[in-house]
């Protein structure tokens, strides 16, 4: 009995003849969960999205499933769905980071951005050291307008990782949103200093420069950004015209 019991079976009866389909009990042992995985690295969502409802199919309980199904429904657009497979998966297994994690930015494209912010609250719970769960929740705050929470999530995120270039960026953009000129150039600098090539930072660094006054460090803060990406270059001097810098 206890061989039997570690089996699932489906008898088709014909021709006087039993045969037997044998199923793993387990998810991870499911030959479709690897090629889920497979498709995903694959970029071929489509198979994932076939592959991952198999999945639910088999295994309703499994929080897994549902996670991979909302992975699929996500890299195919289907935020609705993406998120209520995802919801899923926490209702299943509350402390799933990943569930957690990619249910936050499901939300957040959906612009359901105080969802997002508990999703990432609870990330946040689970792991007091995911720098980027700071980030995100950070990023969500900013969204909704609420700069002193969003400083503190990315300030938090440096905490556990000063390298994190993204966090200093950020910090900029809600610097510059408040006006806080001084600061927003201090936090470009830095994001710089970690990624020398970081164009968007280069080209907030132009404009809060001028702001500033500070016309030498403004045009040398041009030549860069033209040498990195002309493009964005030439379109920010579109953009300020006049008071572009050479």
């Amino acid at each position: 009995m206890g061989r039997r019991a570690a089996i699932v079976a489906v008898v088709i009866a014909g021709a006087g003849a039993a045969f037997f389909v044998f199923r793993p009990r387990d998810l991870a042992s499911d030959p479709a969960y690897a090629q889920a995985g497979r498709a995903e690295a694959a970029g071929q969502y489509q198979e994932l999205h076939r592959l991952a409802r198999e999945l639910v199919r088999r295994y309703p309980r499994d929080a897994r499933a549902y996670y991979v199904l909302g992975v699929a429904q996500g890299k195919l657009g289907a935020w609705d769905d993406a998120v209520a497979s995802l919801r899923c998966a926490v209702a299943r297994q509350p402390d799933f980071a990943d569930a957690w994690n990619n249910l936050g930015w499901a939300l957040s494209r959906q612009g359901k951005f105080a969802e997002a912010a508990a999703a990432f609250q609870a990330l946040r719970k689970l792991n007091p050291t995911d720098a980027q769960a700071c980030y995100h929740l950070g990023i969500v705050c900013a969204e909704q307008g609420q700069y002193v929470e969003a400083v503190e999530a990315f300030q938090a995120a440096l905490k556990l990782n000063p390298g994190l270039a993204d966090a200093w960026y950020n910090l900029g953009v809600v610097s510059e949103a408040q006006m806080q000129w001084d600061e927003a150039a201090v936090f470009y600098q830095e994001a710089t200093k970690l990624r020398p090539d970081y164009a968007d930072a280069w080209a907030n660094l132009v404009k809060v420069y001028l702001r500033l006054g500070e016309s030498a460090p403004a045009a040398a803060a041009a030549r860069t950004l033209r040498e990195l990406d002309s493009v964005k270059a030439a379109a920010l001097a579109e953009e300020l015209g006049k008071s572009a810098p050479e």
